[in-house]
């Protein structure tokens, strides 16, 4: 039994809903209120103690963190890949996916654009130029590899591990 714990409007839990769906995998949705901090709450915490979504629940054991999430589904059900066959394809797919998880997802996820708001009194205007920065400072050179590397419609032949990470952040 695979039970995802997520919030609808998180882009990592987005992840996780995707890449379950490609990969033809049946799973119970349970719902996370992040504007209810329930994420944080202990009974979340003692389950996951970055007290963050997604949480993929499968047969009583616990994972966290979508990215290693993602690999361990591909990992625990080969059937319907995510990451390519080849190693350098596999390396294309994790470079341009790790690129959004980790230099565009961290400074415009929820808890940081709070912190902006809260601790140091910016504006929607001026959280909004912050945004905008870091989009424009992965994406451009994102769009730039992506033309280096030729690809078509999917990085791939089918959508895989790039597109179940590019497609929540834009």
């Amino acid at each position: 039994m695979i039970r995802l714990h997520g919030y609808y409007r998180s882009s990592t839990s987005y992840r996780l809903r995707i890449a379950l769906e490609l990969k033809g995998l049946d799973y119970e949705y349970v719902p996370v209120n992040l504007l209810k901090s329930e994420q944080k709450g202990a009974a979340f915490t003692s389950r996951n103690p970055f007290g963050s979504v997604p949480l993929l629940e499968v047969d009583g054991k616990d994972y966290v963190q979508s990215m290693a999430q993602l690999e361990w589904l591909d990992e625990a059900y080969p059937d319907k890949p995510l990451l390519p066959g080849d190693v350098s394809d596999r390396y294309v797919a994790r470079e341009l996916a790790h690129a959004i998880a980790t230099e565009l997802h961290a400074p415009l996820n929820l808890p940081v654009l709070k912190y902006l708001a809260n601790e140091y009194g910016k504006s929607q205007d001026e959280i909004g130029v912050w945004y905008r920065h870091w989009l424009a400072r992965t994406l451009d050179p994102l769009e730039a590899r992506l033309a280096q590397l030729g690809t078509g419609d999917f990085l791939f032949a089918k959508p895989g591990f790039f597109e179940v990470c590019l497609l929540p952040q834009v």
